[in-house]
């Protein structure tokens, strides 16, 4: 009997040692089971920052594109702004030379209504014609005189 119970306390030793190794294997196994969820989870951290750091890359080309495309389109419409104005000032210009030239036809008419017919050209027509068209090529050279020294000062 002693025989067994040596023989029964030696099998209860074995079970206890495989018991203590089966549970080192399955704390093994866990801690490696740990390190793989663990390493699944830094892949997939590490992809989903490289996502982010792309999907800001893409952001970011795509603002600089919007910004450059909207530089170019204030330089069209300065541009354009500036063709308009320019076009704006050369009409103003021709107005006021257009009354300008009004003004100095009104001037040569009245002119030449004031010139008085001396007596010398009564009865012959073509000297009138002739004196007539004297005066106001006269009035024409003085006005241009004037208006040159105008832009002169």
């Amino acid at each position: 009997m002693a025989k067994k119970v040596k023989r029964m306390v030696e099998l209860k030793s074995k079970i206890r040692e495989r018991e203590i190794e089966t549970e080192k294997r399955d704390k093994e196994i866990e801690k490696r089971e740990i390190e793989i969820v663990r390493k699944e989870d830094r892949e997939k951290k590490r992809k989903a920052e490289e996502d982010e750091r792309e999907r800001l890359e893409k952001e970011k080309k795509v603002k600089e594109e919007e910004k450059i495309r909207l530089e170019e389109e204030e330089k069209i419409r300065l541009e354009k702004t500036k063709k308009d104005e320019g076009k704006k000032i050369l009409d103003e210009i021709m107005r006021e030379q257009q009354k300008k030239m009004k003004e100095i036809e009104a001037q040569i008419e009245a002119m030449t209504k004031e010139v008085k017919m001396p007596t010398m050209f009564f009865g012959v027509s073509w000297k009138v014609e002739s004196f007539v068209k004297e005066c106001r090529e006269y009035v024409e050279i003085k006005m241009k005189e004037k208006m040159v020294e105008d832009q002169i000062l």
